[in-house]
């Protein structure tokens, strides 16, 4: 093998190697839509929930990345289901988000059972923008 092609493999590699580096270093996983790692994604679209329903665990934080898909604000609603927001508890979930928007919000479950989702802009739930989630232990 010649110098000159010693040369190029050995720089070949080098920039393999850097360019693996390069990639590793540009974050930790995460989800569709650049949600956090871990996180449910519950897209929003006219007039409809995917996935309409969710399974999760009491006592332990889950994070929703609400993304509008939709040309109109819509909105996600938990009613009933109380939940602890950093050091708040609540009896109900609400987060939103414009058309072609993402809102992120991260809480914990406090009690198990079956509990409606829904979206409570004016008419949107008439139109089938329900579904349920399931929390259990």
């Amino acid at each position: 093998m010649s110098g000159t092609r010693r040369t190029l493999l050995a720089l070949a590699g080098g920039l393999a190697a850097v360019a693996l580096l390069v990639l590793a270093g540009c974050g930790g996983p995460s989800a569709p839509g650049g949600a956090q790692a871990g996180a449910v994604v519950i897209e929003a679209s006219d007039f409809k929930f995917s996935p309409d329903k969710l399974e999760l665990k009491v006592n332990q934080p889950v994070t929703i990345a609400f993304k509008n898909t939709g040309t109109v604000l819509h909105d996600l609603m938990i009613q009933g289901l109380r939940i602890q927001i950093g050091n708040e508890t609540k009896d109900i979930l609400h987060v939103e988000a414009d058309p072609g928007k993402e809102a992120t919000v991260t809480f914990t479950p406090l009690d198990t059972g079956e509990f409606t989702i829904f979206c409570d802009v004016p008419g949107h739930r008439e139109l089938g923008m329900t579904g349920t989630v399931v929390v259990r232990r």
